[in-house]
């Protein structure tokens, strides 16, 4: 005996939302990005945007009086491997980098919302959560979180 099943047929209508896409916008974690996305992100912890985008397009190796006064903590992270950016400092820009990246202690991190670092009263025993595309640590209160996500989690100003 033979059965025959009824093809199946797409409901009428709009497809669903996630197949709407025509490009791939979705934000992806740090390791994830093409590395001349990477570059840029690194980039941006040490000089400002004009500086990022001349030295990335224009070739011209950031300059020791270019660098911010303050760079930002992700450059000490583990996952920012920032040695990659090196071929766009000259070399003493780049020494300067490493200094202030040796001389970076476990106390000095701040959290990139309120500004409070890991010694502050009443806000160092709280949980820290890490944005997977810019790398910056918020705490949970800080980032409305109240348990730690199933997947990657993006910071507001990323999203």
């Amino acid at each position: 005996m033979l059965v025959l099943r009824q093809p199946v047929r797409k409901p009428p209508g709009r497809p669903a939302t996630s197949k709407q896409r025509l490009f791939d916008v979705r934000l992806k974690p740090f390791e994830k990005l093409r590395a001349a996305d990477r570059d840029i992100i690194r980039l941006r912890w040490f000089v400002d945007e004009a500086v990022v985008l001349r030295t990335v397009h224009g070739g011209d190796p950031v300059q020791l009086d270019e660098l911010k006064g303050d760079i930002a903590s992700q450059a000490c992270d583990s996952r920012s491997v920032v040695a990659e950016v090196a071929c766009y400092f000259d070399g003493t820009a780049w020494d300067a980098v490493l200094q202030w990246i040796n001389n970076f202690t476990d106390n000095s991190w701040s959290c990139s919302r309120c500004g409070h670092n890991t010694v502050t009263p009443g806000i160092q025993q709280s949980k820290w959560i890490q944005c997977d595309h810019c790398l910056s640590w918020i705490h949970y209160q800080c980032a409305a979180v109240t348990r730690k996500p199933r997947g990657y989690y993006f910071c507001s100003l990323c999203k």
